[in-house]
């Protein structure tokens, strides 16, 4: 199987506090048959480091969401997972049947600070 080359994708801005969810398809010709899991992590830039800012979301322990309409996918954020404000940088890896991923989707998102703020 090949490896699919990374697509870049930078997620319109939410709002601290919100419940939310970020939607996306694959392609008709995307390998479906070949996908065992779809893992999604969310990092805060630090220089050089990336802070881990939010636990890895997969279909397993459902914060990931496949329709049974094609090939579409949904992550779920909790209001927890949108408590803190800012620039983060994610990742979406696609997993082959031995566990290792083939396709990638990344790039950024910004949580809006609530104006409200105690």
């Amino acid at each position: 199987m090949a490896t699919i080359d990374k697509y870049e994708y930078d997620i319109p801005a939410y709002q601290q506090g919100n419940v939310a969810d970020f939607e996306f398809s694959f392609g008709a010709n995307f390998p479906v048959a070949d996908v065992s899991e779809i893992s999604f992590q969310v990092r805060k830039s630090q220089g050089k480091l990336k802070e881990l800012m939010m636990d890895e979301k997969t279909i397993a322990n459902g914060g990931i969401l496949l329709s049974s309409d094609g090939f579409d996918v949904t992550v779920l954020f909790s209001k927890e997972d949108m408590d803190l404000y800012g620039t983060f940088y994610y990742e979406i890896d696609v997993l082959n049947l031995d566990g290792d991923p083939f396709a990638t989707i990344g790039g950024s998102f910004t949580v809006l600070k609530e104006t409200n703020d105690k």
